[in-house]
């Protein structure tokens, strides 16, 4: 017996109707069975063929507004659970795209969407539209890093960097001074204007299938990206825009408002 499991995002459910028109002991059905779980759908099947393209169709329902990640589908055989493949797919786009990272032991798939990228001091962007992003239930941390190394690896660019100051901790207990990789698709157009050296804001959200605070964050497009001098850095020039600035962290610490 070949099985199917399929991760769900937390806020979708499969659509139970729909799997049991694919299952069960019709002419037609493509399953033997399936099993509805916490955060998953497996499926049963007496065997795959691999002479040809049999789709299994079914439907999934978003139960919540929230975010979602790309996600795995993992086949393996009942006896032989070690000898499995796994391909990665997102509810709500196909397969092309996404963009495949690797680092180490770790894989995890990308959109090739970019993230929102100011490089300049953009004093029309205002205190209310950066809390928006932070607060909007897509995100849910906040740092000020400094970039340390920029490389490009198979259509992706990755950001060392050491934490400068964490203004919103997210899902792990980030401090000054951790080291941490911030992950993007290349594709981005403003990409090659970020600096080794300079100070960046960034406000994205940790990984839904983070186990590992050492995995790099995943930068999507409901990701920020944006140049953020520090103080000492601002010069007269400069003024309006570090105001916002400060007056930004000054309300992330009174928190998001409900």
């Amino acid at each position: 017996m070949t099985i199917i499991d399929v991760a769900l995002p937390p806020t979708f459910k499969a659509n139970k109707k729909s799997l049991e028109l694919i299952s069960g002991d019709k002419v037609d059905a493509i399953l033997q069975s399936f099993e509805e779980g916490l955060g998953k759908v497996v499926l049963y099947t007496e065997k795959v063929n691999t002479q040809r393209d049999v789709p299994i169709t079914f439907d999934i329902e978003e139960k919540l507004r929230g975010p979602v990640e790309p996600l795995p589908i993992t086949v393996y055989q009942y006896y032989h659970p070690d000898e499995k493949t796994t391909v990665f797919y997102h509810p709500k786009g196909g397969q092309e795209d996404l963009t495949r990272f690797c680092d180490k032991t770790f894989c995890q798939c990308l959109q090739s969407s970019c993230p929102h990228i100011s490089l300049t001091m953009n004093t029309t962007i205002t205190v209310d539209q950066r809390m928006e992003i932070l607060c909007s239930g897509f995100n849910d941390y906040a740092f000020k890093i400094k970039i340390d190394d920029i490389k490009h690896q198979s259509g992706t660019t990755i950001l060392s960097a050491t934490v400068v100051e964490t203004l919103k901790k997210g899902k792990y207990d980030t401090e000054p001074g951790t080291k941490g990789k911030f992950v993007l698709s290349s594709g981005c157009e403003a990409i090659g204007k970020i600096q080794e050296g300079e100070t960046y804001l960034v406000i994205g959200l940790s990984s839904q299938s983070n186990t590992d605070k050492r995995i790099p964050y995943i930068l999507g497009q409901d990701s920020w990206i944006e140049l953020w001098p520090l103080d000492k850095e601002c010069n007269e020039g400069e003024k309006e825009f570090c105001k916002e600035k400060r007056d930004f962290e000054d309300e992330v610490l009174l928190g998001c408002k409900i």
